[in-house]
């Protein structure tokens, strides 16, 4: 295997491969820019592999090179200053003097050279030399008996058969279809390709390789073309009607025949052509059904949707065409879920099926029909996903099928890491082979294979617990299930496999406040109970005191409170330290105060906002939740009111930070107390509350350390910043909640199902 990172020798690589595969298509002058290219040294190799890849110029103070190497890549060649002469020949007078230059890019006959050689030494017009990297990288792995396997393995050229780009027209006209194409539909481009579409009516197409004709994209180009408003009716017919009389590959046939059937204008004629398009094997299944009834005159009837659905709410983010649940994708949302529920699981989707059937069968994908395996760096056969793929290897596939009926477990086994996908999850990939019925295992295997698009419909997510199998399609509160999902869906279901539509629910929007409680008051002591929630009872402004605190000061204190002594508002001294207080009401009360405490009242608040500063500003903000059962108190005084007349305001008293706010955190916080001892306090009895209870409120910290999540849980806290955020008790023992603002959006690193996010 090839070093990942070593560009010029995979470039050496695939031009070696093109002229080994296509002698006769390769001119003189770029038989001589590819011996300048294999007389480069390793770092001008892949300067040149590098840029040759590029549509743009690129600056050569930016290319990590130094001065020799970039004069040795001008002269072999390959690439040229912007603005020089480019006639892909040698300069090499670039070679004895210093680099000066600002710009250079990769010559047209190199990039001509380059498009061509990937192409023949491919036979995939969608290939690209990242492939021999991915490969490099452990990112893709190849079946051991494919050619491109066994000559990275060290075993020599492969025996290439008559490749159909074989002649240099051919690559040409080949390239040059696949230009207009990426052009997209314009009128100069209908006009081509009619003509190119209409000279091909009657022609055969070839069973392999079809898809390496011009025709393909001139085909698809001119389907395109259609949807050009300036066309006129006219010009859709004629283009219609040369597509039909033109040999076109299954996906486009069906488009085609489709429209036909739509345009016709009687509906004798309608059911005529839908009975004949019934017959035609291009049609899957599905579709052949459908074509019958409409040649009765009928419509095939949803049937009613009998696969489970489940509902996981989260905090949802919309923004650049996703969705983003809690921070993380809804399919990884889903997964979290999952987990929670012991499940174990990946996010799979149809490349993971595929993957899973290229495993089990891999000896029918490597099995070498005559033509389908014409070029040197192939990683699929040439009729992989086209006609007759499976009537050409149906006796490998037969006995492939019989042994997975027996032992699926010792097929995935005996068949090692071999597969032409994406690294296959092994253990998704035995949970499936265990759990999985056999038969059905088989039939999905090779409904993919024999049409690999037809995986794009089978559920996101394969989730599993001990024997059992569970399938998800995730859905966003927009997102609908596609017809193909529909069938996979009902299909699984019938073949005895759980597959569902798992939908992510927004949660309800809820107002962000730190602080919300109702005080009712009157001259004598009252105490607003502490609701019987983990998570903070909101309510509207007009009866909500907010209070923010941060840094020992208390925030918008302009929000009045209706009492029944009159608006209540926060008083001139709205911190009053705790020792200056006498425990009592009264005249006295508090040190230095020429009026009485006239009642005693209990906040119950969400929590208690603390900021965590640095050097450049607020580092964390954290909210630290009262534990049940215990409020705030504050002392009721009588006071001017504004606009005129006696009110009441209210102080908040403090005692050193330790019990309800750590030190780390603040110098500061409010005074706790349980419900009941605000009771005990009048005029004659006293309320010692300077010291701090003798037992700290609940720490999720401690929790999480003692349940062996700690670090995991420091990591996760990390990531939130600056964001407000609060940890409460979860609904188990070892167990929490991180509370958070729902406008937070937030990398979520936790995997552990001991951990949720809840609303702030």
């Amino acid at each position: 295997m090839l070093p990942p990172t070593a560009y010029g020798r995979h470039l050496a690589l695939i031009l070696a491969a093109a002229l080994r595969a296509a002698p006769a298509a390769w001119t003189d002058a770029e038989r001589k820019l590819v011996a300048a290219f294999t007389a480069l040294d390793a770092s001008a190799a892949d300067l040149v592999a590098r840029l040759a890849q590029r549509r743009r110029d690129a600056s050569a103070d930016r290319l990590d090179a130094e001065s020799a190497t970039i004069a040795a890549a001008l002269a072999s060649g390959w690439i040229a200053e912007i603005g020089a002469p480019d006639d892909g020949q040698a300069r090499a007078d670039f070679a004895a003097v210093p680099v000066t230059i600002a710009r250079v890019a990769a010559t047209a006959a190199a990039r001509r050279l380059h498009r061509a050689a990937v192409l023949v030494a491919f036979a995939d017009p969608e290939a690209e030399p990242s492939l021999l990297v991915r490969m490099a990288l452990g990112q893709l792995r190849l079946d051991a008996a494919a050619p491109l396997a066994r000559l990275l393995a060290g075993g020599g050229w492969p025996i290439a058969e008559a490749h159909p780009l074989a002649e240099r027209a051919a690559i040409d006209a080949f390239l040059s279809a696949r230009d207009a194409l990426g052009e997209g539909p314009s009128a100069e481009a209908y006009a081509v390709a009619l003509i190119q579409v209409e000279a091909a009516a009657g022609r055969a197409q070839a069973l392999v390789g079809g898809h390496l004709d011009p025709l393909r994209p001139w085909a698809k180009l001119l389907w395109d073309c259609l949807a050009l408003p300036a066309l006129g009716e006219g010009g859709r017919a004629r283009a219609l009607r040369a597509l039909r009389r033109a040999p076109l590959g299954p996906s486009l046939a069906r488009r085609v025949w489709t429209e036909t059937w739509r345009r016709q204008p009687r509906p004798d004629l309608r059911r005529r052509l839908a009975a004949a398009c019934a017959q035609w094997s291009i049609w899957p299944a599905g579709d052949r059904e459908r074509w019958a009834l409409r040649a009765q005159g009928k419509r095939a009837t949803r049937a009613a949707e009998s696969w489970p659905t489940a509902h996981v709410a989260a905090w949802l983010d919309r923004g650049h065409g996703a969705v983003r649940a809690e921070g993380l994708g809804v399919e990884a949302h889903a997964l979290r879920h999952l987990a929670g529920r012991g499940f174990a699981g990946v996010h799979g989707e149809g490349g993971f099926w595929l993957a899973l059937a290229a495993r089990l069968f891999r000896h029918a994908v490597a099995a070498r029909p005559p033509g389908v395996w014409p070029a040197p760096l192939q990683r699929l056969p040439l009729d992989w996903g086209r006609w007759g793929f499976a009537h050409r290897r149906r006796a490998v596939l037969a006995a492939a099928a019989v042994a997975i009926v027996r032992d699926p477990l010792a097929v995935l086994a005996d068949s090692g890491d071999a597969g032409d996908s994406p690294t296959l999850d092994e253990k998704a990939a035995e949970a499936v082979c265990r759990s999985m019925p056999r038969g059905a295992l088989v039939d999905l295997c090779l409904r993919v294979l024999c049409d690999p698009g037809e995986a794009s419909g089978l559920p996101d997510l394969i989730a599993w617990r001990d024997d059992a199998l569970e399938l998800w399609e995730v859905k966003s509160p927009a997102d609908q299930l596609s017809d193909r999902q529909r069938a996979w869906l009902t299909w699984l279901n019938r073949a005895g496999v759980r597959a569902g539509v798992l939908r992510i629910d927004e949660r309800e929007q809820l107002q962000r406040r730190l602080w919300a409680t109702a005080l009712p008051v009157s001259a004598v002591t009252t105490v607003a109970p502490r609701a019987a929630r983990r998570h903070p009872t909101l309510r509207p402004p007009d009866e909500s005191l907010r209070l923010w605190w941060t840094r020992g000061v208390l925030l918008q204190p302009h929000l009045p409170i209706a009492t029944s002594v009159g608006p209540l508002r926060l008083g001139l001294e709205p911190l009053v330290a705790a020792a200056r207080w006498n425990g009592r009401l009264g005249d006295g009360a508090v040190d230095g105060w020429d009026r009485p405490v006239i009642g005693i009242a209990g906040l119950t608040p969400s929590g208690i906002l603390s900021e965590r500063r640095g050097q450049r500003g607020v580092t964390s903000r954290r909210v630290f939740p009262l534990p049940d059962g215990w409020v705030i108190p504050v002392l009721i005084t009588p006071a001017a009111d504004p606009e005129g007349g006696v009110g009441a305001s209210v102080s908040v008293l403090m005692r050193a930070a330790g019990w309800l706010v750590p030190r780390t955190w603040m110098r500061g916080e409010p005074v706790a107390v349980p419900a009941a001892d605000l009771a005990t306090v009048s005029a004659s009895t006293r309320a010692d509350w300077l010291a701090h209870p003798p037992l700290p409120p609940w720490r999720g910290e401690d929790v999480a350390t003692a349940a062996g999540y700690g670090d995991q849980l420091v990591a996760q806290l990390a990531l939130l910043g600056s964001e407000p955020h609060a940890l409460l008790p979860g609904p188990g023992a070892d167990t929490l909640d991180i509370a958070l603002p729902e406008t937070v959006n937030v990398l979520w690193t936790m995997m552990d199902p001991r951990v949720r996010r809840i609303g702030l």
